[in-house]
C-alpha cells in the first residue's frame, strides 16, 4: 500500500504536468542506531503503559550476545543501542522512532499534497520516501531530515540514496545531497521490493524476472517429484506474483507477457507438449487462468485500500477510482468491463463469486471438449507416474502418444 501511495502521488502529479522529485532515503543500519533514552521516551510520550514499558527497557538492558567465529564464541557482551534484527517488535519501535519526523515534515507544508492530505513524505518501517513538486522544496525537506537524525543517533547515507525525476523539464539536480553527498539520480529505483520508475511496465518485467527466477530453482529442487506434488508446490513456491496488486493489470501486453511464462511452466511441471493447447492447462492444473488470479488479488487490494484505517491510503484509493489515468481507476474498469456490472454493484459480490463469474465466463468460451480431454491427460499422467492404476496395461510410450495427441488435438 505504501508502494501504491508512492505511485499514484507520481501519477497525480505528472498527469497534471507538474515536475516530481522523488528522493529514497537510506537509513545506514537503522535499526542498529536506535538510542534507547530516546525510543523508550517516546513510548512512555504515547501514554504506554509505564510498566510495559519497564519490562520492554529490561528485556533490553539486560540482553547479551555473543559472536561466533570459526565455530568459537566471544564472551557474552551487552547491547546497549538498536533493537533486535528480525524482531517482531522492531518495526513497530522504529516506527515509532522515526515517526516525529513524519509529522515534522508534513508541519513544513512543504511537499506533495492531494487534496487537503499530505503526500511529501511516505514512510514505511526504515524506507522513506520525500516527494515534492520543486527541487528547492525537496532540499528544505532533506535538511528536516538531516536536523532529525542528528538529534536521533541516524544516519542518512547519500551514496546509497536515490533520486528519481518525472516531468518535462526537472532542470539540473547535481546539487541534490544528503549530509554533504551528492545522490545518484537514477532511471528506477526499489522501493519495499516493488520497482518505481517512468515505465510503469519495468514492476511488471521485474515480476516475470523474479518469477522465472523462482520456478527455475523450484524445478531444480522438486524437478524429480511426481508432476500432481510439482503442481501443488509450484502455486506455493512461485506464484505469489508479490507487487501484483499495483501492476497495470487493465493492459492486455502485461496480461499475454505473464500468462506466456506461466503456460510455460506449466508445461514443464506436467511434461506436457510446447505446443499444449492453452486453454487446456488451467483445466489440467485445475487452477484459475492466471489473468483472473491476478484481478481477484488485485480486486482484494482494492477493497482492503479503500477501507483501510489509514486516512492516506483510504482517501487516495477513492480519489484515484475516479481518476481516469490512475492504474487503480483503469484495473478497476476493466474488471467491470469484463464482468458487465457497474461500480455499485461490486459490493453485493464476495471475491469467490467474483472469481467463480470468471471462470465461469472463461470457461463457457472455451472448446467444451477440452474439459473432457483435460481430465483424461490429467489421469494419463497420473498412470504413467504410477499415481493411478489402469485395468488396461499402458505402457509409458502409450500414454505419452495419447497425451500428445489430445494436447495438440
Amino acid at each position: 500500500m505504501c508502494t501504491f501511495a508512492v505511485n499514484e502521488t507520481i501519477s497525480y502529479y505528472k498527469n497534471s504536468g507538474s515536475n516530481v522529485y522523488v528522493l529514497f532515503l537510506d537509513a545506514s543500519k537503522a535499526f542498529d542506531r536506535l538510542n534507547y533514552v530516546k525510543l523508550f521516551n517516546k513510548l512512555l510520550s504515547r501514554n504506554m503503559c509505564p510498566i510495559t514499558v519497564r519490562l520492554l527497557l529490561k528485556m533490553y538492558l539486560n540482553q547479551k550476545i555473543q559472536v561466533n567465529w570459526n565455530g568459537k564464541l566471544s564472551q557474552p557482551f551487552c547491547v546497549t543501542n538498536g533493537v533486535k534484527q528480525g524482531g517482531v517488535l522492531s518495526p513497530l519501535f522504529f516506527s515509532v522512532y522515526i515517526d516525529e519526523l513524519l509529522i515534522k515534515l508534513k508541519n513544513t507544508g512543504i511537499g506533495c499534497h492531494i487534496g487537503n492530505h499530505y503526500y511529501g513524505a511516505l514512510g514505511y518501517a526504515d524506507d522513506i520516501v520525500l516527494i515534492c513538486p520543486t527541487k528547492g522544496g525537496l532540499k528544505k525537506l532533506i535538511n528536516v531530515c538531516e536536523t532529525y537524525a542528528a538529534e536521533h543517533n541516524i544516519i542518512f547515507n547519500g551514496n546509497k540514496s536515490k533520486l528519481l525525476l518525472f516531468g518535462n523539464s526537472p532542470g539540473n539536480v547535481n546539487n541534490i545531497s544528503v549530509n554533504g553527498v551528492p545522490v545518484p539520480v537514477c532511471e528506477s529505483a526499489m522501493h519495499l521490493g516493488n520497482v518505481i520508475s517512468s515505465n510503469i511496465f519495468d514492476s511488471v518485467n521485474y515480476g516475470i524476472s523474479k518469477f522465472n527466477a523462482s520456478f527455475n530453482y523450484f524445478m531444480s529442487s522438486f524437478g524429480i517429484c511426481q508432476s500432481s506434488v510439482k503442481n501443488k508446490l509450484f502455486v506455493q513456491y512461485c506464484t505469489s506474483f508479490y507487487g501484483s496488486q499495483i501492476w497495470p493489470i487493465y493492459n492486455t501486453d502485461t496480461i499475454n507477457k505473464i500468462s506466456v511464462k506461466w503456460r510455460i511452466a506449466l508445461r514443464r511441471i506436467w511434461n506436457l507438449q510446447y505446443n499444449t493447447h492453452c486453454d487446456l492447462l488451467p483445466l489440467i492444473a485445475s487452477q484459475a487462468p492466471i489473468d483472473i488470479q491476478l484481478k481477484c488479488r488485485f480486486l482484494k487490494f482494492y477493497r482492503s485500500a479503500i477501507n483501510s484505517e489509514n486516512t492516506l491510503i483510504k482517501y487516495l484509493s477513492n480519489r484515484m477510482t475516479c481518476a481516469y489515468k490512475s492504474t487503480m481507476s483503469n484495473n478497476l474498469r476493466q474488471i467491470l468491463c469484463d464482468l458487465n456490472i457497474e461500480i455499485s454493484e461490486l459490493d453485493k459480490f464476495s471475491l469467490n463469486d467474483i472469481k467463480k463469474m470468471y471462470y465461469d465466463k472463461w470457461e463457457s468460451n472455451i472448446d467444451q471438449q477440452y474439459i473432457v480431454h483435460s481430465k483424461v491427460i490429467h489421469d494419463l499422467c497420473m498412470i504413467k507416474e504410477k499415481v493411478y492404476t489402469c485395468d488396461i496395461d499402458l505402457k509409458v510410450y502409450q500414454c505419452d502418444l495419447i497425451i500428445k495427441f489430445l494436447c495438440t488435438l
